[in-house]
């Protein structure tokens, strides 16, 4: 009998979301992956100095380039939720793995990791589809401190200047990214679209802080949902159990 010739299928776009839709129903291999070649590559003068500018402002490229993980506590004001819940973030940035505890005033949990994601609420785990992880590992990569991460390690988007002197990680496919910076290098806003959302993610960042070196905002204006998280704690590299990113 002969055996049937496989049926290949090209798609084109972010690996991390379309990699998951794809495996609900077949087989995916990933055979490669090419950002813009070429001169464009290691984006443009005026962009690389920005981006200088921006990491020395933070606490300087070796630092944010040493970050392995990452936990922070915050007091979040939600739009859509009464009263204050207070969220830990925990990150292993190496991994790309992601935990978010609601730890007050409900119990319930987050972990998403580049294969799978789950919600913890008491004695309850349910996984998340497969788009719903994707589209949260999208929004971890572009936080603040991953993409702080990955700019030092050079690992973005090339970065050009667009307008309005907006620093912005683009390549062939769009912006990825963008930041406008204030006047020492800081960070005062970030923001991106995701692909199949209508709205536009922007978060203003203030009232900065410094631990160890390290430079963080205080509080952080999602405009577009219009929350408010002011952080209480910044843990930067602590020693994280294996099991906390595992599915119970």
């Amino acid at each position: 009998m002969r055996r049937a010739a496989p049926l290949l299928f090209v798609a084109t776009g972010p690996a991390s979301v379309l990699q998951p839709l794809l495996a609900e129903h077949m087989p995916v291999e990933v055979r490669a992956a090419r950002r813009n070649p070429g001169a464009e590559e290691q984006g443009t003068p005026a962009g690389r100095a920005e981006v200088e500018r921006l990491l020395a402002a933070v606490g300087g490229r070796e630092r944010w380039r040493d970050l392995k993980t990452l936990r922070t506590r915050s007091a979040a004001e939600l739009a859509e939720v009464q009263g204050v819940l207070t969220l830990v973030t925990t990150v292993d940035l190496e991994r790309g793995w992601l935990r978010v505890d609601s730890v007050a005033p409900t119990q319930m949990s987050w972990i998403v990791r580049p294969d799978a994601g789950w919600l913890l609420q008491g004695d309850t785990t349910r996984d998340l589809a497969a788009a719903e992880a994707a589209r949260l590992r999208e929004r971890q990569t572009r936080s603040l401190y991953s993409v702080l991460h990955a700019l030092a390690l050079d690992r973005t988007p090339p970065p050009r200047l667009g307008p309005e002197e907006r620093l912005e990680l683009a390549d062939a496919t769009g912006v990825w990214c963008w930041l406008r910076l204030d006047e020492a290098g800081l960070p005062k806003r970030l923001g991106y679209q995701l692909a199949g959302e209508t709205l536009e993610t922007v978060y203003d960042y203030s009232e900065w802080a410094e631990t160890d070196g390290w430079r963080y905002p205080l509080r952080t204006h999602q405009l577009e949902r219009d929350n408010e998280y002011e952080t209480q704690a910044f843990e930067p590299n602590p020693e994280l159990a294996g099991t906390l990113f595992a599915r119970p």
